[in-house]
């Protein structure tokens, strides 16, 4: 798992749908939230939590202009790759700290993905989870 501190920085609510957008190192994320409720004490601007994204939900891509749906960005350097028959570990050191992202072996070698590289690490909206 990767555990990156956050800020919240506002909440939108639309019924049973909260919009959590997250200052992450200075960079804007956003996380969905389903069903929040005042149980989720720790849901307020200002609070400092920790967001939380498996290593398969991480996507790679070259820093090149990408128009897709996927709000969630931080560029960061490989700075280690694990690579097996069918699945690899890249490790990225990022402005907030260490990612690790786990893609198919045939992705490295499509990306022609290199130690030392700089790459962009994005993670869809309603994979971040938020932990106070």
């Amino acid at each position: 798992m990767n555990k990156l501190k956050a800020k919240i920085a506002n909440i939108e609510v639309d019924k049973s749908l909260s919009l959590v957008t997250l200052d992450v190192g200075g960079l804007e994320w956003k996380s969905i939230i389903i069903n929040a409720d005042n149980t989720e004490n720790y849901l307020k601007i200002g609070s400092v939590i920790y967001a939380i994204v498996k290593e398969t939900e991480v996507v790679l891509g070259k820093l090149t202009e990408q128009n897709i749906s996927l709000q969630n960005r931080i560029p960061g350097e490989i700075t280690e790759i694990q690579q097996a028959k069918l699945l690899a570990k890249i490790s990225l050191q990022t402005n907030v700290g260490k990612i690790n992202a786990i893609i198919t072996s045939k992705a490295v070698n499509q990306l022609e993905l290199e130690v030392g590289m700089t790459v962009l690490a994005m993670v869809k909206t309603n994979e971040l989870m938020l932990q106070k």
